[in-house]
């Protein structure tokens, strides 16, 4: 790789940056102005999606740690918007139900959320929707890997 090469590339690396912590900035902003953290947020979306599901599965699906959903979990079960249980199969596990309160206020609050975020995506074309889902894919994928060989190689000196 050329000099000027990795130039652009570092550049690139940080614009995305730039990118991704402003989009990060703004469900943040969003959040609070609803009085609840983002990545509460983003977890009571995910246990929206289903009847139940598990502390393992929104760590799976989200990529936080298991003590920032943990943490997420206490906040929304002392507010009265879910309810956790031991699975009958596998006793290690809870399963993560919305309470009808909780159902009512993430019907309401997403709902407001996914308005907002369908009105930013008609700003653009389909192609251009699918072209951005396309290389954020990409990308993460490619990232994913990198950091991983990293860590890898890290581990093995």
């Amino acid at each position: 790789m050329t000099a000027k090469e990795r130039k652009q590339l570092e550049a690139y690396i940080d614009s995305y940056y730039s990118s991704y912590f402003q989009m990060d900035a703004v469900y943040n902003e969003w959040a609070s102005a609803n009085k609840i953290q983002d990545t509460t947020l983003f977890v009571l979306n995910e246990i929206s999606k289903q009847e139940f599901c598990t502390q393992r599965s929104l760590k799976d699906s989200l990529g936080y740690s298991k003590q920032t959903i943990s943490c997420s979990l206490r906040r929304l079960e002392q507010d009265g918007i879910i309810t956790r249980q031991r699975a009958l199969h596998d006793q290690r596990n809870n399963l993560i139900r919305l309470t009808p309160k909780g159902k009512a206020y993430a019907d309401k609050l997403l709902a407001r959320l996914h308005e907002a975020e369908r009105q930013a995506f008609q700003h653009l074309s389909k192609e251009e929707c699918e072209w951005v889902l396309t290389a954020f894919r990409k990308l993460t994928t490619a990232l994913a890997d990198s950091i991983r060989a990293d860590i890898a190689a890290s581990e093995e000196a």
